[in-house]
């Protein structure tokens, strides 16, 4: 989708911004963002602490007010049982928390439709970024996501199905790589030369060595294809804006095709 635009934190940021990044350079970008006018910005970056200059963190909270657009990261490890999310005072700033807790298992097929965050007081209920992003890109509000009886109602724009435990089935376009990724140095230094007006903007980890949001999909694993999470979530947004949901095939219709094809075959 034209209006979708990956930007990475790759090994060529890395290699010539250090890691971590300056959080003064996300409020750069941040602000230029705001300038040319991106209609949805989602940072798969988790900003979980305060940084030990105050005066840094203010360059960031300054921007992120100013953008009133940007999405940030909500995570459950499933590993510890903790959950994730930035840190409250960015929280107040955020446009919305997105989920991007992809299901556990082997190779990531779905992505939760909603987690619960237990630690808030009163507990929230977060629907992924992807979800949240392409809300914002379409212009609708946060009541017009609505879970009901094995659906996911995005306002009347459509409608798509849920699978077991409310979990999205993610209907990948293409393998890692599909969506073309612009390197969060470039982005800064005005190289990219892309014009962000009404674009959905993601941003995040692309690279290995630097960690970050990384899976395994239906198209290899972490180490010889993987596939980030900015991608995963831009897979989720288009499928959601083009009204293109993967449906999961019944058991019934299942075997009248197996039957369909044995016949044939005979």
């Amino acid at each position: 989708h034209p209006d979708i635009v990956l930007v990475g934190l790759d090994d060529a940021t890395t290699a010539k911004m250090g890691y971590p990044i300056a959080r003064t350079e996300y409020a750069k970008f941040l602000n230029m963002l705001s300038e040319q006018g991106a209609k949805a910005v989602g940072f798969n970056i988790l900003f979980g602490s305060p940084n030990k200059d105050p005066k840094v963190d203010k360059q960031l909270f300054d921007a992120v007010a100013k953008s009133k657009n940007v999405v940030m990261p909500f995570f459950y490890d499933y590993s510890n049982g903790n959950t994730n999310a930035p840190m409250p005072k960015l929280q107040e700033l955020i446009y919305a928390l997105g989920n991007v807790s992809s299901y556990p298992g082997d190779t990531t097929h779905f992505i939760e439709a909603q987690a619960i965050n237990q630690k808030a007081v009163p507990r929230q209920v977060i629907f992924p970024m992807g979800l949240e992003l392409a809300r914002l890109y379409l212009g609708l509000e946060a009541s017009d996501i609505q879970i009901q009886e094995g659906q996911m109602l995005l306002g009347k724009h459509g409608r798509f199905p849920l699978e077991n435990n409310d979990l999205i089935r993610l209907h990948y376009q293409g393998p890692p790589g599909f969506f073309p990724m612009i390197s969060f140095a470039d982005a800064v230094e005005g190289k990219a030369k892309v014009n962000y007006k009404n674009k959905v903007v993601l941003i995040g980890v692309f690279s290995p060595t630097a960690g970050g949001d990384v899976t395994t999909s239906p198209y290899g694993d972490q180490a010889s294809k993987p596939m980030y999470g900015i991608e995963i979530q831009a897979h989720l947004i288009q499928s959601l804006i083009d009204k293109k949901p993967l449906y999961h095939a019944s058991p019934m219709l299942m075997m009248i095709v197996l039957l369909l094809i044995g016949a044939s075959a005979g």
